[in-house]
């Protein structure tokens, strides 16, 4: 199972290029094994989103159908997150604990401000959130930023390091019962 988790994203962007990448591959069927969490700003429940896409998003995909909309709602989950507050990056483990805790890859698509990396990033550590993660893609340019390129690479690694380190444990538990 996968779950693909986007992290803001302007409208205009998402009604141009994600939701049509969405429904292209459902049209292609390979999207089965595949959950959407979008997490955003707006104080929406999952309905409200749910009609907010139905509406903005007919336009830019020759896939965008009422099929592949249904087969995308299914799997759709929205999550109001502020970048700023822990509490909302803990509610999110606890939702992906309860809903997809084994056997599972989690992408997580950032599409924010340069501004909030470094505290998303800290969030993502602070809730245990970066020990979950699997990929991580990033849609802004950083012009240069080499201070923050390095930091997002740290932070990475050092999330993944974690990670095989929690996995070599976990195994070395399990051959000594």
């Amino acid at each position: 199972k996968t779950v693909f988790i986007i992290f803001g994203s302007t409208w205009d962007l998402a009604k141009r290029m994600i939701f049509p990448a969405f429904f292209n591959i459902i049209a292609e069927k390979q999207f089965s094994n595949t959950d959407v969490i979008w997490i955003w700003r707006r104080s929406f429940d999952n309905k409200e989103f749910i009609d907010f896409v139905d509406k903005n998003s007919n336009e830019y995909s020759k896939w965008t159908t009422k099929k592949t909309k249904e087969q995308l709602f299914k799997k759709l989950q929205y999550f109001n997150l502020e970048i700023d507050k822990i509490q909302d990056y803990n509610n999110l483990v606890n939702y992906l604990k309860s809903n997809y805790w084994k056997n599972i890859e989690i992408i997580v698509y950032l599409s924010i401000s340069p501004q909030y990396f470094v505290k998303t990033l800290s969030y993502f550590k602070k809730s245990w959130l970066h020990q979950m993660i699997t990929r991580i893609a990033n849609e802004k340019e950083y012009e240069g930023n080499i201070a923050l390129i390095l930091l997002l690479n740290h932070s990475i690694t050092s999330s993944l390091l974690a990670l095989v380190n929690q996995l070599k444990n976990k195994a070395l538990h399990q051959k000594q019962m």
